[in-house]
C-alpha cells in the first residue's frame, strides 16, 4: 500500500458514522482533489485484492470544498459545501471524487 504524507498542520477525523474529513491547510481544490483521487484509488485496489467474488463492493465517495480564510465565511459553511460535493459524488454513481462549485 502506498502511504500518504500529510503536513504538520493536516489532519484527518472521522465525522459521523461512515464519514471522514481531512482538512488540509494551504492546499488548493485541485491538489486535493488529486490526493483524494490517490487514496479512493489505493482504497479500491485493495478491496479488489481482500475481498472474494461474494464479498461486498467497497467504494470511497469525496466531496472536497476549498476557500481562502476569511471572518466572513464560518467552518460550518465550508462543511456544508464539502458535504454537498459528497452528495453530488454518491448521486452520480458513487466511487468519485467532486469538488464544490
Amino acid at each position: 500500500m502506498q502511504s500518504f504524507t500529510l503536513q504538520p498542520d493536516h489532519f484527518v477525523a472521522r465525522y459521523g458514522g461512515d464519514e471522514m474529513m481531512m482538512v488540509l491547510s494551504d492546499t488548493t481544490a485541485w491538489k486535493a482533489a488529486e490526493m483524494s483521487e490517490r487514496i479512493r484509488l489505493e482504497i479500491s485496489e485493495m478491496a479488489a485484492l481482500e475481498l472474494s467474488e461474494d464479498g461486498p463492493i467497497v467504494t470511497l465517495s469525496l466531496g472536497i470544498a476549498a476557500t481562502i480564510p476569511s471572518e466572513n465565511l464560518s467552518p460550518d459553511v465550508l462543511i456544508k459545501r464539502a458535504d454537498e460535493a459528497l452528495y453530488q459524488a454518491k448521486a452520480a454513481g458513487r466511487n468519485k471524487t467532486v469538488i464544490w462549485k
